[in-house]
Formats: structure tokens, C-alpha cells, sequence
């Protein structure tokens, strides 16, 4: 769809303009969102940066968080449907790539779309994916030749105490162990933690440590007694059909 009215713009029939038209309104409002929730994102750290100019790396997982944040399934669909890029791969470059759709449905539109970045700088999509791969990689170390994907182990609490576990964890490919904090106490945590740092050197790997905090529980205190509740019931016969009504004498108290 979009192909054709590319080699034919401003001959759109009404059925296939309503259609784009429809999805470059829901991309430049995604756009605008992605924007909006960044800076609040990022808002709380500016003091981080000189002068409060944040990173492209810095920016752009503000962009991807915001992003992921909505329910993308119905436009990615209908973006698949005619012939546009998904969004399923856009986390190197996210404002660029919100940037070139926007731009593609505008050329089979005649709109022109005016873009968010740069989208002639040298090598752009290619340097975005450049650092995101050196981020990956100061992240959780470099990759194993063999694969592609890092593995992600969480640890039993006998890796606390047991170093061959750990160790055959690290042999057949660990890269990260993550420590589940709602389980154990710090006592148990460092000593997990530190075991892995030993094994880890031992095989001569990088091994990253990710601790998951636990998140809120509900605490209750002490509850003072009360009455108990008295349920009142209808009599029934075996066939379900009230044969009696439900009574109760309310008194006062002495």
C-alpha cells in the first residue's frame, strides 16, 4: 500500500489516505508522548550533566522507556500492514526511527514532516547501534564468541555456601547472577556476591551481579478483638426453596 502511493502521490484513493493519514496522526502522537514522558524521566536528573544537557544514551533510554511505557500492539500491526517498520527494533535510534516513519507516511501523504533529529548525520542509525552495543557490553561484559544473547542466573540460596554450583553456573555460560533480596538477608546476600566474584576469577570470566530488591509488602499490626460477625440464614428445603425466613432478637447490651 504504502509502495504504491509512494510511486503515486496525490492519487491516493479515500480508503488508503483515511488509513495513512490515520496512522501518521497516531506516530506523531506517539512521538509527542515519547518526548513529554522522557523530560519528566529525566527531569530529576539534570544535576547529573553539565549544564543539564543530557547524553544521546541518556536520551534515548529515556525515549525507549517512554515508548514501552504504551501498548503498541494495534499500531504495530497496522504499520506491518502497509509495508512500515514496526518499531520492534528501534531502541538504538528511537527518535529517529518515530522520525522516518513519520516521514515515509508523509511523502505518500504530501505532508511534509518536519523531523525531531538529524536524520543526514553521518552514519546515524549505524553509530546509535555502535553505542548501544558498547553500553550493552559495559553493562554485562563482553559477549561469549559462541553466542549473541548474555545469560541471566538467579541464585539459590546454597550459593551462598556452595562454590561448585556457582562455579559450574559460571562454566556453562552465566554472564549475570542475579540476587533475589526478597528472599534471605544481607549476611547471606555478600556472601553470594562474593562468591561469585571468586569463581568468576577463578574461571577467568566476567560475571555481573544484579541485586532485585524487593518491592512493598503489606504489614499489618496487632488487631484487637471484636465481636464476632453473626450470619443470619434463610431456611432452605433440599430443593433450594426457602421454607422459613431468617430470625434475629437485637437487644441492648445488659
Amino acid at each position: 500500500m504504502l509502495q504504491a502511493a509512494l510511486q503515486n502521490p496525490g492519487q491516493l484513493d479515500a480508503t488508503t489516505a483515511t488509513t495513512l493519514g490515520g496512522l501518521l496522526e497516531d506516530i506523531l502522537d506517539l512521538r509527542t508522548e515519547v518526548i513529554s514522558g522522557a523530560t519528566q524521566r529525566l527531569a530529576p536528573f539534570s544535576h547529573c550533566y553539565p549544564e543539564g544537557r543530557f547524553s544521546y544514551s541518556a536520551l534515548n533510554l529515556a525515549h525507549y522507556l517512554s515508548l514501552r511505557r504504551r501498548d503498541l500492539r494495534s499500531l504495530q500491526v497496522q504499520l506491518s500492514q502497509v509495508g512500515l517498520s514496526s518499531l520492534g527494533r528501534s531502541e538504538a535510534h528511537v527518535l529517529g526511527t518515530l522520525d522516518q516513519v513519520a516521514n515515509m507516511l508523509g511523502r505518500a501523504l504530501g505532508a511534509n514532516i518536519e523531523p525531531l533529529v538529524d536524520q543526514h548525520a553521518a552514519d546515524s542509525y549505524t553509530l546509535a547501534e555502535e553505542l548501544l552495543e558498547e553500553n550493552v557490553q559495559g553493562l554485562f561484559g563482553p559477549r561469549q564468541e559462541e553466542r549473541e544473547s548474555y545469560v541471566m542466573v538467579t541464585l539459590p540460596n546454597e550459593a551462598a555456601y556452595d562454590q561448585g554450583l556457582v562455579r559450574e553456573f559460571i562454566r556453562q555460560g552465566m554472564d549475570c547472577a542475579r540476587i533475589n533480596c526478597a528472599h534471605g538477608d544481607q549476611a547471606q546476600w555478600e556472601a553470594m556476591a562474593a562468591t561469585v566474584r571468586q569463581m568468576a576469577n577463578a574461571e577467568g570470566r566476567v560475571c555481573k551481579i544484579l541485586m532485585d530488591l524487593a518491592g512493598h509488602k503489606i504489614r499489618t499490626g496487632p488487631l484487637q478483638t471484636q465481636p464476632p460477625v453473626r450470619h443470619v440464614k434463610v431456611r432452605r428445603n433440599s430443593f433450594g426453596q426457602i421454607v422459613a425466613p431468617g430470625e434475629a432478637v437485637l437487644y441492648r447490651e445488659g
